[in-house]
């Protein structure tokens, strides 16, 4: 019978439902979602030190939507802002950060190269999956198949996919009687003046149409999100990089103007 993307399309919800789990996990969008749902309803902790937390968490995650700085601390956020101002970080580039882990935790390597090669590979594999799955299917057709065969059908013409010959309502109704059972089905619906086939077959296209948009933008989506993936990370990359190291030499750097003299004055 009719033939729908209706696999295709299960596909891209999962797609979609890991990408966003996966950036909740990464960005702790969640502890945000609930932190803004209970501040108006004057949900709070009752110790202190608890409190003194969340106002801390509170306001990296407001510098994170404002600003798109995303530290763990408040001393990193300092040093963050210390390191642009000294040019070691390119603020026009902060922004990508918005979606990216905190910066300068670890330095990254070929580990974390690797893993989000395989994220992006991921998301091109779903881009080019959904294209292919696409590839048959037409606006203002339905595709039928069985085992004679695969027609693609309006509700003007009936086109043959094994021969690539198009019938019209008149010739599917001088059809030869060797034709294919699919291509006499579909011609079936094509001739006939039976309203619930006619209906039948509308809602067919109509759903087709739905399921072809929404497959070809998911691909298109998929594509673009890999590509900025690729962008966002060649950046997160090396402002993360950059600030580790940075931050790095600038506690050596307060440790020998702290503990520098003690040396000295004990060598003497």
């Amino acid at each position: 019978m009719f033939n729908f993307l209706g696999d295709g399309i299960d596909g891209v919800y999962k797609a979609l439902w890991f990408l966003i789990g996966l950036q909740l996990v990464m960005s702790g969008g969640i502890g945000f979602i609930f932190r803004i749902i209970s501040k108006p309803l004057n949900i709070n902790f009752e110790n202190e030190k608890l409190k003194a937390m969340d106002r801390k968490l509170s306001d990296l995650q407001l510098l994170k939507l404002y600003y798109g700085i995303n530290v763990s601390s408040i001393e990193d956020a300092e040093l963050a802002a210390l390191a642009i101002a000294r040019k070691k970080i390119k603020p026009q580039r902060i922004w990508l950060m918005l979606f990216c882990p905190s910066i300068g935790n670890y330095k990254h390597g070929k580990f974390e190269l690797c893993l989000m090669s395989a994220l992006i590979i991921f998301c091109i594999y779903n881009a080019f999956s959904q294209a292919i799955d696409a590839k048959d299917y037409r606006e203002d057709y339905v595709l039928l198949s069985d085992e004679s065969g695969r027609v693609l059908m309006s509700e003007i013409y009936v086109k043959d996919l094994n021969t690539g010959k198009n019938y019209n309502r008149s010739e599917c109704k001088n059809l030869p009687e060797k034709s294919s059972s699919i291509l006499k089905l579909s011609c079936n619906y094509l001739t006939t003046d039976d309203q619930y086939l006619r209906k039948e077959l509308a809602l067919a296209i109509n759903k087709n149409n739905r399921d072809l948009t929404i497959i070809n933008s998911s691909a298109i989506f998929f594509l673009c999100l890999a590509i900025f993936f690729a962008i966002a990370y060649n950046t997160y990359r090396d402002i993360n990089n950059s600030f580790y190291e940075f931050r790095r030499a600038e506690f050596i750097s307060r440790a020998e103007k702290k503990y520098g003299g003690i040396f000295k004055n004990h060598e003497r």
